[in-house]
């Protein structure tokens, strides 16, 4: 598939990418990441597209699964927290900083 070609038969989904992206991400910078990751991973692929029936569906997916795995690596999990951030010293007082 040539450049032309990729462009025609996707270029006219980018609103819909960019506004499933939007919904998921609550960014527009992130969302616009998104998408053109979203793009760039479709071009590596452009061999197949001619075999998909919905290129639309297959382009929403597309940005789902990005905006998702995105929203996977920003997640801190229970591991990343060590039990000595979430003690706090016996003889600490957490009002000293409000006295002055």
């Amino acid at each position: 598939m040539d450049s032309s070609a990729f462009k025609h038969l996707l270029l006219p989904h980018y609103r819909r990418m960019y506004s499933t992206a939007m919904v998921i991400l609550r960014n527009s910078d992130d969302a616009s990441d998104a998408v053109q990751e979203a793009f760039t991973r479709l071009w590596e692929r452009r061999d197949e597209l001619p075999n998909i029936d919905n290129s639309e569906a297959y382009c929403v997916t597309t940005i789902k699964r990005i905006c998702i795995d995105r929203l996977r690596s920003k997640t801190v999990t229970i591991n990343d927290i060590t039990e000595d951030t979430l003690l706090i010293s016996d003889n600490s007082d957490i009002h000293a900083d409000n006295r002055e």
